[in-house]
């Protein structure tokens, strides 16, 4: 992305984040609640992006069409997710302990935390049942959205790969593990193992597949 400009919209995670940034200054300084509405609309957005990105991730590009038509659906990514099960608890923490296996970055992604923000930061979206007091900047409501907001933006930063000025969003095509780690995800998803021994076993198959290329 180049420089920054809140006119020219950049459909990527990175420029929600500094445009949400960019609304909520506004918003106090001009005592705007609808700046704040604006603000809690993208940073929602951008964690809706994060995971779309991370199932499409899991999936080879012949795929992403696919799960990209899942996706636009109500509740979508939810949906997607059932099918590929790439953001489930088990399935992230296996993700992040080959990644640390190996030694490259890779971070554990809280989906039930995803969608708890989402939850949070949608009643500032969907306003309709609300009275008019509740929509003047200094409500408690409307302030309450600031908390909300900050913990939404650094959930995103802890949740992604740096790079630079950008991020990383990172996963593994599930389906094309080898037989023996399916079915030592699969062990770990029925939690007839330990996370200790699934790091131990997942070192061990590499390390097994090394000697045997």
């Amino acid at each position: 992305m180049d420089q920054y400009k809140p006119t020219e919209r950049y459909h990527e995670v990175v420029w929600m984040l500094i445009h949400s940034e960019d609304l909520e200054k506004k918003a106090i300084k001009q005592n705007d609640s609808s700046k704040v509405i604006y603000c809690c609309l993208e940073i929602r957005n951008a964690l809706e992006m994060i995971d779309f990105h991370l199932l499409i991730a899991s999936v080879p590009n012949s795929k992403h069409k696919t799960i990209a038509e899942i996706a636009k659906s109500f509740h979508g990514n939810d949906k997607a997710n059932s099918k590929l099960k790439a953001l489930k608890e088990k399935t992230q923490k296996f993700y992040e302990c080959v990644c640390e296996v190996i030694n490259i970055p890779g971070k554990f992604f809280d989906y039930k935390r995803s969608n708890d923000l989402k939850f949070e930061l949608s009643q500032y979206i969907h306003t309709y049942t609300r009275v008019p007091s509740e929509m003047k900047f200094d409500s408690a409501f409307i302030q309450a959205a600031f908390p909300i907001i900050k913990k939404t933006r650094e959930f995103i930063k802890a949740s992604l790969i740096p790079d630079g000025d950008s991020f990383i969003v990172q996963n593994i095509d599930y389906r094309t593990l080898s037989k023996e780690d399916k079915e030592l995800l699969q062990e770990w998803r029925e939690d007839k193992i330990t996370e200790e021994i699934l790091r131990l076993r997942i070192a061990k198959n590499i390390e097994h597949r090394k000697n045997n290329s």
